[in-house]
């Protein structure tokens, strides 16, 4: 009988291992319900795949087809018209078989139409006790009676009453009255006003997530406190405006100027609010970037840490922003290279600005810190990103799994470019991780073709691999071989007798 061609074998090979991988995997089907109704398209979802998530964005289709296996699935709402708290599930996926999973959302209170925050009933306030017998009780005593234990009590109860008056679920009503007090000519009494004024701006608001607290509404007269005589009291003004919910940019001049302070809390709490979220005006950019670079050579890891992070909402030349970012990616303390990672993140392609810093952070001792470089450096634009093979490929010998999987994932985004690194794909085809090496044997497949030979033997080890989790890339092994083509076809010959 002749021989078929040796074309057409590697065509029969294709499709019965195409076939093998469809029999091997089976479909997900995700439908997501907010108070009955089918927001499916509304939201992101997370499918986690090991370390490693299968992500299905707002606006496609929540369907996916998936290896056997079971899988927790995350439903994560995306947009201001779906308040609403995550689901999870857990899901177990059958080869050949389409499986249909519904996950409902659970509304906040008071986020939706229809659906009101329930109403405090009236508690009637409790007959004043007699002073003389009985002493006076903080939980039940009115805030006109707190006030006035607060400006001349003695010093237990004036104590007393300052804790009380900061708990702002239950004495959000004596906010006006408590900053009249602030101009008292008593610098005591001013010093209690702005304790009891610096509780409430560390509470959340009433019971609501997210919203503007009625504390807010006073930040400039707190602004205006940063530059008091008193040292006390701009150290509550300081912790008041570093809390805010709003970022008032009125405070940047004197914020800029307790950067320097000897006082490492007041440098802390300066970098604190410079961090916190909103963009600054450009009219600052120029000293705001200034005093933040000085900030990242701070003895204090907090500050440095602060000020990388604020660096990112700087209305200035992203490439200057993306240099002084990157000087914190040599700082000793790994919160500080992950704070500086993410600004560059933040800046996408001028990143690359930072370039030099990058690839040296590649050898950070945290590989937390690795891990966040490769997820940066992903970020290059396609010309800069190939001429970094040699960094990212050596990657690839990295003890953790997240960083060779990054590193394989970076590699696939070069293409044929990646070609240089085929040693080190090679040497991963053997990795523990069964997801580092369908990385790399994909990479081949894909992109190399016939200049995948020199991997041949380590392609032949992998479709003989006996671990099951192995199978994906033993598959993705035979078709690497079927596109090397006749080089392959002695050692494929005499696998069908193995």
């Amino acid at each position: 009988m002749a021989k078929l061609p040796w074309k057409l074998t590697a065509v029969m090979l294709l499709i019965l291992l195409c076939n093998s991988v469809a029999a091997a995997s089976g479909q997900l089907q995700i439908t997501v319900t907010l108070d009955g109704q089918d927001v499916s398209d509304d939201v992101q979802v997370m499918i986690m795949e090991g370390a490693m998530p299968h992500v299905l964005p707002p606006g496609t289709p929540k369907i996916v087809d998936l290896p056997a296996g079971t899988y927790d699935v995350m439903a994560i709402p995306a947009g201001e018209e779906t308040m609403a708290m995550p689901a999870e599930s857990s899901v177990e996926v059958k080869a050949g078989e389409t499986v249909e999973l519904t996950m409902e959302l659970q509304a906040l209170p008071g986020m939706l139409p229809g659906i009101e925050m329930p109403e405090m009933p009236d508690v009637p306030e409790p007959a004043p006790a007699p002073a003389e017998t009985d002493a006076l009780v903080p939980e039940e005593a009115d805030t006109e009676q707190l006030l006035e234990l607060l400006t001349s009590g003695g010093a237990d109860e004036q104590k007393m009453a300052a804790e009380e008056l900061s708990h702002w679920q239950r004495r959000r009503e004596a906010v006006p009255q408590v900053l009249a007090l602030l101009e008292s000519d008593q610098p005591e009494l001013r010093r209690r006003a702005m304790q009891v004024l610096t509780g409430l701006g560390s509470e959340p608001p009433d019971g609501v997530v997210v919203g503007q607290r009625p504390i807010d509404e006073h930040m400039d007269i707190f602004v205006d406190y940063l530059r008091d005589t008193d040292p006390e009291l701009q150290r509550g003004a300081l912790q008041i405006v570093a809390a805010a919910w709003y970022f008032p940019d009125s405070a940047i001049p004197a914020l800029l100027d307790f950067l320097e302070d000897a006082d490492p809390e007041l440098r802390r709490l300066a970098a604190d609010a410079l961090s916190s979220r909103g963009t600054r005006p450009e009219q600052y950019a120029d000293s705001l970037l200034e005093g933040l670079a000085a900030a990242l050579q701070d003895t204090d890891v907090d500050v440095r840490r602060l000020a990388a992070t604020a660096l990112s909402r700087l209305h200035h030349d992203p490439e200057l922003v993306a240099r002084t970012a990157g000087q914190a990616l040599s700082d000793v303390d790994s919160d500080v290279q992950m704070a500086a990672l993410g600004t560059l993140c933040s800046l996408e392609e001028s990143a690359a600005a930072a370039d030099a810093q990058l690839i040296d952070a590649l050898n950070a001792g945290d590989p937390a810190v690795r891990s966040e470089v490769l997820r940066t450096l992903r970020e290059y634009p396609q010309h800069l990103l190939v001429q970094r093979v040699e960094p990212i490929a050596a990657t690839l010998s990295d003890p953790d799994d997240r960083v060779r999987m990054r590193a394989v994932e970076a590699l696939a985004l070069m293409g044929e470019e990646a070609l240089p690194a085929l040693p080190q794909l090679t040497e991963v085809l053997d990795d523990s991780d069964w997801r580092v090496a369908a990385g790399a044997v994909q990479i081949m497949f894909r992109f190399f073709g016939e200049q995948s030979a020199p991997a041949q033997e380590a392609l032949l080890q992998l479709i003989q691999h006996e671990d099951l989790q192995f199978q994906e890339p033993a598959l993705g092994a035979g078709l690497a071989l079927g596109y090397i083509g006749a080089p392959a076809v002695p050692a494929l010959h005499e696998l069908l007798s193995h």
